[in-house]
């Protein structure tokens, strides 16, 4: 079946099937080993290096793939998000990727809420599309900010509401899809027979031979198939059966995983939104007593019971964007929660709902004062912002539980075994002994009311003896899970880790009635052949993404990556964190992933990277694939964000993984004059402050525009900030009261020489809130004291070494007595609370960095303890304000809020925005000027010119406040600013409005 992991890649036969693809296909045809190995892996532990992708423009150009690569000779598998766990999106042949393009809606009825999709819109697009008529599609998965209704289809994917909605197939009316063979069929209902036996129609010929096998074996259906809904195991031959009729061909397409037909359209039944919910936090001592329990919590009638175990609590808490949430909802030491979600129409009814679940809980023996078998009770939540992080926080258990920092991982391949709920303590009880049994333990959470839990064994797959342990944990769970008449595949599908599994759980006969409907769709093998039958073993190690001659050389790094495990000073171990989730493919909500959402291609993605680096690495890309142009050309649009650091729920951080690229390909190639002009920027600008009116001679004429650009690569659209002779340059190192409260403001190489006017209203808001303000010069007496950002952007790492340790010199006398370092520009300030601790791990340096502080942080910090002497006016009646990528992903954003609710009568508006797409020198590139302002475009521009002309604009970066003049031709000013405007105004205010010791709300 499977060629094998590499081969046939160069051969003459690939060759002119990549040449006649790209003659005949728009979209992109991609045959480089790179750009293969990121569709080699979905979020299962195998890894099949297809022979090429193709991206259609069109379905017609997706069928058109399926022909080219039928005559080549080729399987075809078609992929939507790729985030499947059992390896449905993996395959030698030529993978189809369908979520760039064929994303639309085709049609909708409101009236009679359907609507038709192409099968790569993803879920939570379709439901923002949907939900202005009051409408959603309700099979809610945790992955759908990336899950897409193809992909949902072929895996008959569930969500944690099927209590109420039911699965994929209850809500899919029909589908269009083509077959191997090139021929389009509607699959919708059926009548048992569409016609009379002569007629020569091959889709009546296929429906009725379809009908007759659910005949035939319609006794031994009901006899092997599992009595649980969550059963998404081989294919749906139930819909095939008379007691079923009018029969839904489209149903045996449902969780077919793309071994039938080739899906192009999707009829969706839709539901009226949910107007009004509560949860109910329910707490237990005993992870045994919640599993006994949930039986009883679904006779209230809930949408969903859902299971939180003590192991994804405890790691949750270790997560910056989850500890919140945490730290509100759970109380003492529980051992399991069950998140109860009621949602009726009237919200009285859910609270009386509530009501009766606590009094249930104490039915159930539990109470909050007994011992711990029987502690418990519940936490209500009504809040809807809460419910949103407790949910937020449950669809990421996956990654939550895969950001353990070790070599063994939760591994995926018993996590979605159903049982009927009266057996699911025992069920799970039984599971842990297996576990026990073979040296490990597993993680256990999701949705209880169904009895389908995602349990995860914690294994190594690089060793031989976990890879045994996995085989024989598998065999044993499906024994048991069979005893129970449950289900071994209960949402997530069969792909390679369940498949060969089939025989034992439906029996030799049912097995052979999945071959006959796989020889009559697909006699020839070409739609993704071995997954649901003729599957290879699920232990094949040939097949794994850490094969048994996985190896990673060891190589010095550029920072310190100890707190990983692997190679390369743990480097190894931080790229293998990702999981390929996709968490980083969400098109909206937070910062992750500009450069993806601009161009929607997997190379510019942080999964897409991270698979990139882990081939890279381990040898499988060639030799120095690290610093090869090819790498270069994956991290080109990384802007550096940091927001995969925050919002990957597994923390991968490309953005300083970006930096050891980038030193690498410094170390082999050298320097670009780009490089240089960016890099030594901090060096050589006290030269150009003196030369200004030489220096901006540039901006102002087109021919030196289009020189630099061909000669340094800047592109001739940007005009550069401005030279000025006047650079920040304080008379003295202190200013304010003697008996003030110390504070360093740090004068960053950018607001010191481009906009000090920032600079000189920190100050002045400092001073005046009576503090004494330290600029201290440098301990070397030498240039200005630089935090070496531009530096890591060039690769240039020793050379951002230098620079501060130059800097926690001068420092360090203030950190040692408690003295806060205050910073204006956040991707220099944060470079003190990030890069600095990869560079140095001595206690000075760690004092310096557990001082440093954004501007605003410190004053709200300062207002809500009371020390803040502030007398502040009204200055405008709105500010719109746009975060910087840095601040967001250091939790350092709400603070900028906070501060400007500190000015009367201002009401502070945040943009949802991700990354300005200026990002320090990024937008200045001839190479990604487009792509800059593509980011630009998704959703900051629009809402800067939409504001109204009275509205100020606030952004605390400098490449941010550029991008937004450059985009909208208005001026976006710093926090500093707009707190400096209000004190004048306050002068002239008869009436101003101090700051007491009162708490800062956000």
């Amino acid at each position: 079946m499977f060629a094998g992991r590499w081969d046939g890649m160069t051969d003459s036969g690939s060759s002119k099937l990549e040449q006649r693809l790209k003659r005949e296909i728009t979209g992109d045809v991609l045959f480089d080993p790179f750009n293969r190995g990121r569709y080699a892996t979905d979020a299962s532990f195998y890894q099949i290096m297809p022979a090429g992708v193709v991206v259609p423009r069109s379905i017609d150009e997706a069928l058109r793939a399926l022909a080219i690569a039928r005559e080549a000779g080729r399987t075809v598998t078609p992929r939507g998000g790729g985030t499947s766990q059992c390896g449905q999106t993996v395959n030698d042949g030529i993978v189809i990727d369908f979520s760039k393009h064929l994303n639309r809606i085709i049609s909708f009825d409101a009236e009679s809420r359907t609507c038709v999709v192409e099968p790569g819109i993803v879920l939570d697009d379709l439901n923002r599309q949907l939900r202005k008529h009051g409408l959603w599609f309700p099979v809610d998965v945790s992955t759908a900010s990336r899950a897409t209704i193809g992909g949902m289809a072929g895996n008959n994917s569930c969500g944690g509401r099927s209590l109420r909605y039911g699965t994929m197939r209850d809500n899919t009316l029909s589908m269009e899809a083509a077959l191997a063979s090139g021929t389009t069929l509607h699959f919708g209902e059926v009548a048992r027979d569409p016609a009379p036996s002569n007629s020569s129609d091959s889709r009546l010929d296929l429906f009725r031979d379809m009908l007759a096998l659910g005949a035939r074996e319609a006794a031994e259906i009901a006899d092997k198939f599992p009595k649980v809904q969550r059963r998404v195991g081989g294919y749906n031959l139930d819909a095939l059966v008379p007691r079923n009729a009018p029969n839904n061909m489209a149903h045996l397409l449902v969780g077919s995983e793309g071994t039938l037909a080739f899906t192009t359209q999707v009829e969706l039944k839709l539901w009226p939104v949910i107007r009004n919910k509560v949860l109910g936090v329910c707490h237990f001592g005993s992870f045994y007593e919640a599993m006994d329990a949930a039986q009883h919590l679904v006779k209230l009638r809930p949408i969903a019971v859902e299971l939180v175990d003590r192991t994804m609590i405890a790691l949750g808490r270790d997560i910056a964007m989850f500890r919140p949430v945490i730290d509100a909802t759970v109380r003492g030491d529980p051992d399991a929660l069950l998140i109860v979600e009621f949602a009726e129409e009237d919200q009285a009814d859910n609270l009386q709902k509530l009501k009766q679940l606590s009094e249930l809980i104490g039915d159930l023996g539990f109470s909050w004062s007994n011992p711990q078998r029987k502690w418990g009770g519940v936490v209500d939540v009504v809040e809807p912002a809460t419910q949103t992080a407790i949910s937020d926080f449950r669809t990421s258990g996956l990654n939550v539980m895969m950001s353990m920092k070790q070599q063994g991982k939760p591994v995926s391949f018993v996590e979605d075994c159903a049982v009927p709920l009266p057996h699911l303590a025992d069920y799970t009880a039984r599971l842990n002994a297996i576990f026990a049994r073979h040296g490990t333990r597993g993680t256990m959470y999701a949705h209880a009311s169904e009895g389908c839990l995602h349990v995860r064994p914690v294994l190594n797959l690089k060793l031989d003896k976990d890879v045994k342990a996995m085989r024989a944990i598998a065999e044993e769970t499906f024994v048991m899970v069979r005893e129970y008449k449950g289900s071994h595949s209960g949402e997530h599908g069969d792909g390679i880790v369940r498949s060969e599994f089939h025989e034992t759980m439906f029996g030799s006969r049912i097995i052979a009635d999945f071959r006959e409907v796989k020889a009559r769709f697909d006699p020839d093998k070409v739609l993704n052949p071995g997954k649901i039958v003729d599957a290879p073993r699920m232990d094949d190690r040939s097949l794994f993404r850490y094969p048994p001659d996985y190896r990673v050389t060891e190589f010095k790094t550029a920072l310190d990556w100890s707190a990983y495990p692997g190679a390369a000073g743990g480097f190894q171990g931080a790229v293998e964190m990702c999981n390929n989730n996709g968490a980083c493919r969400k098109l909206e909500g937070g910062v992750m992933c500009p450069s993806y959402r601009a161009t929607r291609n997997e190379k510019d993605v942080t999964r897409g990277r991270a698979n990139t680096l882990r081939l890279a690495i381990s040898g499988q890309l060639g030799p120095d694939a690290l610093a090869s142009d090819a790498m270069m050309d994956t991290m080109k649009l990384c802007v550096s964000c940091k927001a995969c650091r925050h919002e990957c729920p597994t923390g991968v951080d490309m953005a300083k993984m970006k930096i050891e690229v980038l030193a690498a390909r410094r170390a082999k190639h050298g320097l670009s004059l780009r490089d240089r002009l960016v890099g030594f920027l901090p060096r050589y600008a006290p030269l150009l402050a003196r030369l200004a009116p030489l220096a901006n001679w540039r901006n102002n004429s087109p021919l030196l525009r289009k020189m630099l650009e061909r000669v340094a690569g800047i592109s001739a659209q940007r005009a550069l900030p401005e030279w000025r002779r006047d650079i920040f340059e304080p008379a003295s190192e202190v200013f304010g009261p003697a008996d003030g409260r110390e504070v360093v403001l740090f004068a960053d190489t950018f607001n010191r020489a481009y906009e000090r006017e920032n600079l000189d209203a920190a100050l002045r808001v400092l001073v005046a809130g009576g503090y004494r303000v330290h600029l201290p010069r440098p301990a070397d007496a030498g240039r200005p004291l630089c935090c070496g950002r531009t530096f890591l952007s060039a690769g240039l790492v020793d050379h951002a070494r230098t620079e501060l340790d130059r800097l926690v010199a001068t420092y360090a006398p203030f950190a040692a007595r408690g003295v806060p370092i205050v910073g204006l520009e956040p991707s220099c300030l944060l470079t003190l609370r990030d890069e600095l601790l990869s560079l140095r791990s001595d206690e000075t340096a760690k004092s310096v960095s557990a001082q440093a502080l954004m501007f605003e942080e410190f004053l709200v910090r300062e207002a809500g303890a009371g020390h803040l002497r502030l007398s502040l006016g009204p200055i405008a009646g709105q500010a719109l304000v746009h975060g910087h990528c840095h601040q967001k992903s250091f939790g350092a954003f709400k603070s900028v809020e906070q501060a400007l609710r500190l000015i009367p009568e201002l009401q502070v508006e945040t943009i949802e925005s991700s990354c300005c797409g200026m990002a320090g020198a990024f937008g200045y590139g001839a190479d990604t000027y487009r792509t800059s302002m593509e980011m630009a475009e998704l959703s900051l521009l629009p809402a800067v010119r939409g504001a109204d002309a009275s509205a100020l604009v606030i952004a605390d970066g400098t490449s941010c406040r550029h991008q937004i003049k450059d985009g909208t031709n208005r001026a976006a000013i710093h926090v500093a600013r707009a707190l400096a405007m209000s004190l004048d105004s306050a002068r002239s205010n008869p009436y101003p409005s101090p700051i007491k010791k009162e708490p800062v709300h956000g």
